[in-house]
């Protein structure tokens, strides 16, 4: 997982792992006078409404439940994980209070706080992380791919045993399926019992759960923080459509307003004296079914045809408000993952006709585009570009949790969405697509590919390391296996009350936060 965007078709969801880079700006209305600035003191109590746009499809109840991404929203709420990650990636203590690695990377020790308990009463110890890691495997859980195995080696304390180090592993160890719930529970009552029954070690406790409406938590009297948490209170609240989103935020019915990817609500807001807080790092692309055979897109000359034909630019314009940029791969500029040796593709109808009839296609074809409702306004324009060179475009727009059943069974065609973007592209290819991804299941990149990544994943030698995710950026641009359209900013907008959050400003993660430490000045 890595901090900025995620699918922001979904989740964006996802997934899972989602890396973002770039820097995360905040925005706020000048006063027309500065008063003196003083430093409130904290305030205990309230409750916090967070709207948000996707709902889990069940209760997400098991922090390894990769077929429920939704789940995010209850890390670091109810389930905590032995580390976070700091804005570059590096573990900060959190259940786990030190480490150290062995010889050559095999194993790495850790020790673990011994005043944690779990909502249910129970004690968080070295028996909680074992258990839970032997689920995981036993799972298949792409989590423990590179690891061996994992053993107590006391009350506080385990050793893991790693099969291949990466230079991706605390995005592992740190991430959404590492978070943990009560060995008690899923050893006595199981795995289907646990997936229905949140009990980690979080600030909060869940409360209830009724899907596309709201999910409740309340506070955590025996939380390990002294003092904390300071809210009495947080209610997830479901809201689908941007613009009720914003009705909602404007009309002090919620206090943050999350996952937000479009342009004019963002400048809204801004305009509207609310904090907002952007992160760059995610891109919209086009994504192509190249597992099927037969499929016109999978013909490269049919791709940059597509990638010819939309006008990047004027997009950005009118969709971005200031808040999108036209994109020619999907990390940014400045991110390490960038390739400045890239070329570009720009808009260019008669170029995009001409690859058509080169392809076979010189009256034309028709092709399928799915999207989430939610990319409405892009996928009409991709309709009106593709038209303009002889490109019928079948539109089909559906809601997130048909988005993700394509996604994990399959799709034919072509899917609008878009995805975060950490600082590796060799771990972003991995982290999103098989054969380690459980989703995305109609893309299948070539082995070479393949190889190069795993490759790059082992490389310690940064300049070398930097060689072979050049190469594999070039492999993509020059096959235009996808077609990236616009970079987007992600927001999450705070109402002026919301204070000490942290979002998308201290952890890498994009879903990071501090709900512990979390008050409201009202």
């Amino acid at each position: 997982m890595k901090r900025s965007l995620i699918i922001l078709s979904l989740l964006l969801v996802i997934i899972t792992l989602f890396t973002a880079c770039g820097k995360a700006t905040t925005t706020t209305t000048p006063a027309t006078t500065t008063p003196a600035v003083t430093t409130p003191a904290i305030k205990t109590g309230g409750t916090l409404r967070i709207v948000y746009p996707y709902s889990p499809a069940t209760i997400p109840g098991w922090p390894g439940d990769t077929l429920n991404p939704q789940k995010l929203w209850t890390c670091w709420v109810v389930f905590e994980g032995l580390v976070k990650l700091d804005t570059q990636g590096k573990p900060l203590q959190w259940l786990a209070t030190d480490w150290t690695f062995g010889a050559n990377n095999a194993y790495i020790d850790m020790n673990l706080r011994k005043d944690v308990k779990f909502h249910d009463g129970t004690q968080f110890t070295a028996e909680s992380v074992v258990t839970h890691v032997n689920q995981l495997f036993t799972d298949k859980d792409s989590t423990t791919t590179y690891w061996d195995r994992i053993e107590k080696t006391g009350d506080y304390s385990f050793r893991l045993y790693i099969k291949t180090f990466r230079n991706d592993f605390w995005n592992g160890l740190g991430g959404w399926n590492m978070m943990f719930t009560s060995d008690t529970q899923l050893k006595e009552k199981g795995l289907d019992y646990v997936k229905d029954h949140p009990v980690g070690t979080g600030p909060f406790i869940y409360k209830s759960f009724e899907k596309d409406v709201s999910m409740v938590f309340t506070k955590n009297p025996n939380y390990w923080q002294p003092g904390k948490p300071y809210l009495d209170e947080i209610d997830f609240i479901t809201v689908k459509e941007s613009l009720t989103q914003q009705a909602k935020m404007e009309a002090n019915e919620g206090d943050v307003l999350t996952l937000v990817a479009d342009g004019k609500i963002l400048k809204d807001m801004t305009d509207k004296g609310l904090s907002v807080i952007t992160v760059t790092g995610s891109s919209n692309f086009i994504m192509f079914d190249t597992a099927n055979e037969g499929q016109p897109t999978n013909d490269p000359k049919v791709r940059q045809a597509i990638e010819y034909s939309i006008n990047k630019a004027e997009m950005a314009t009118v969709l971005g408000e200031g808040y999108m940029k036209p994109n020619n791969q999907i990390p940014f500029t400045g991110n390490p993952a960038f390739n400045p040796n890239l070329g570009t593709r720009e808009y260019k109808p008669a170029k995009a006709k001409e690859l058509l009839a080169e392809a076979g296609y010189p009256n034309g074809l028709t092709l399928h585009m799915i999207s989430d409702v939610s990319g409405q306004d892009t996928a009409v324009m991709f309709q009106n570009y593709f038209k303009a060179v002889g490109i019928t475009l079948e539109l089909e727009m559906v809601d997130n949790a048909k988005l993700w059943n394509y996604l994990f069974t399959g799709w034919k065609g072509m899917i609008s969405t878009g995805y975060s973007m950490g600082t590796s592209y060799p771990s972003f290819l991995q982290t999103y697509f098989p054969p380690f991804a459980p989703f995305d299941t109609s893309v299948k990149l070539p082995q070479e590919i393949l190889d190069k990544c795993a490759a790059a994943m082992v490389e310690v030698d940064p300049v070398k390391f930097k060689q072979l995710s050049d190469e594999i950026s070039q492999w993509v641009w020059d096959n235009d296996f996808f077609v990236p359209t616009v970079g987007v900013a992600m927001g999450y907008i705070l109402r002026p009350e919301v204070k000490d959050s942290d979002f998308l400003l201290t952890f890498y993660d994009f879903t990071g936060w501090s709900p512990e430490k979390t008050w409201l000045n009202r």
